[in-house]
């Protein structure tokens, strides 16, 4: 077996070429050049708490009968509105998140391809790899999820 190459001057133990790269770099590397891990992360993040949210709702649901009686106190009729008011607007949240998700993204990776053809191969790169799309991405994502977890 032959001994790697040092450079004259340098003690054996430091060799010449490339550098490992330790697993945690690696990874960060990974997740800075994929267009898919942070947005699902967030999806993720943001689903965790929609459970919570529905437990929530239903615990407070019957506090309104123990309040029965006092004078200027909402209803259990006006707490079942609210209620339902508050289950319409979750449902058309989702939906409408995902919609302007996918309408953005897609004209901006046509107007990116077509900004491509003229320039330069990386625009697409450069666009993936940025944190603002994942950001945008995983907010739009983590909308959906959340809506979805609650109902």
């Amino acid at each position: 077996m032959s001994e790697p190459a040092t450079a004259p001057g340098r003690p054996r133990w430091i060799t010449l070429g490339r550098p490992r790269k330790s697993a945690g770099r690696a990874l960060g590397e990974h997740v800075r050049e994929s267009f898919v891990p942070v947005p699902l992360a967030g999806m993720v993040f943001f689903a965790v708490p929609a459970p919570v949210t529905a437990l929530l709702d239903i615990a407070l649901g019957e506090l309104p009968a123990a309040g029965e009686g006092r004078a200027g106190e909402p209803s259990p009729e006006d707490w079942a509105a609210w209620a339902e008011n508050g289950r319409t607007v979750i449902q058309t949240i989702g939906p409408a998140a995902l919609t302007v998700m996918g309408v953005v993204f897609s004209i901006t990776l046509v107007a990116l391809r077509m900004a491509t053809d003229r320039l330069s191969p990386r625009i697409i790169h450069l666009f993936t790899r940025s944190w603002t799309t994942k950001l945008a991405l995983t907010v739009f994502l983590g909308t959906f999820a959340y809506t979805v977890g609650v109902l």
